[in-house]
This record gives structure tokens, sequence and C-alpha cells, in this order.
């Protein structure tokens, strides 16, 4: 498989991983879910999220021939959660200053109380922090998802690597 084909695939599956995220967040939005549900509506997530990962790398590597290593798998995985977190950041970027920019604010009155509580940060600028908060929540955000981005794929690329039926396991 070439690599235009392989960034096409992966782009069309991160599409579908980040339609999971975005679909439970304005779910969220449109519903008040008690704290139990909303903590067993994450644990759904992240394991429909996991489990689609682990069959849309492993088709990826049946879909090649010869070998697929582990880097190779890994790689692809990587590149699929790329994809799906430019989305998910883009979509809480829209969230956060369109959808529910209240969200934002209530951040920043807490920051401002915090700000006027703690002896360290009172000599922060309020309103130079406002201006900042958007872009670090998209920047956390980001980071987040590229971490699990990583750190699933790592895991999942052990699984979904694809040897060569000539290779031999035997101790000699």
């Amino acid at each position: 498989m070439d690599k235009s084909t392989m960034w096409s695939l992966a782009a069309k599956n991160g599409l579908i991983l980040s339609l999971i995220t975005i679909i439970v967040e304005l779910l969220s939005l449109a519903f008040t879910f008690p704290g139990w549900a909303s903590i067993v509506i994450t644990i759904v997530k992240l394991g429909l999220i996991i489990f689609l990962l682990y069959k849309f790398m492993k088709s990826y590597s049946e879909s090649c021939e010869g070998v697929v290593t582990y880097g190779q798998s890994f790689t692809y995985g990587f590149i699929l959660c790329l994809c799906s977190t430019v989305v998910c950041t883009l979509f809480s970027f829209i969230d956060y200053t369109w959808i529910n920019p209240d969200v934002t604010d209530m951040m920043l009155e807490q920051a401002e109380l915090a700000m006027a509580n703690t002896p360290q940060l009172s000599g922060m600028d309020p309103d130079k922090f406002a201006a900042m908060m958007p872009k670090m929540t998209i920047l956390a955000l980001f980071l987040k998802y590229i971490f699990f981005g990583v750190l699933i794929p790592l895991i999942i690329a052990a699984y979904t690597k694809k040897e060569s039926v000539f290779t031999s396991t035997e101790e000699e």
C-alpha cells in the first residue's frame, strides 16, 4: 500500500474515530447526565474508540501485502489518531468559541478567583490570562488527545502486525 493511500485511509478512519468523541460531547451539551452516567459514557466511549482503532489497524495490516512490522502498524495507528486528534481539537475550538462560549467564561471566573486567593498568582494580569485561556485550553486538549494517540497504538500495534508465513518462531 502506498503512502497516499495509507494517509487517505487513516484520514477516513480518523474521522470515524473523532465522530464518536464529537457525538458524546454533543450529547453531554444537550443532556445533563448524573456523575455516574457520565463516567459510564466516558468508559464506553473509550472502549469503543480502542475497539475501532484495533479493527482499523488490523484491517490495514491485512490489506498490506507481505509482512507488516510492529513499526508499520504503529505508524498507521499514530497517523490515524493524529487525523482524529486534529478533528477533535478543531471541534473543541469551535465548541469553546461559538457553540458554548459560556464554558470559557466559567473557566476564566474560576481562574480569576484562584488568582485572587493565591499569593503566588495574585500578580498575574487577568486580561492577559483571559486572552491566553482559549489557546491554552485547545493546546491542552491537543496534547491529551495526542498522548492517547501515541499510547494506544503502541499497545495495539503488537496485536495487529502481520508476520510472514515463513518466519520461524522455533528456537534453534
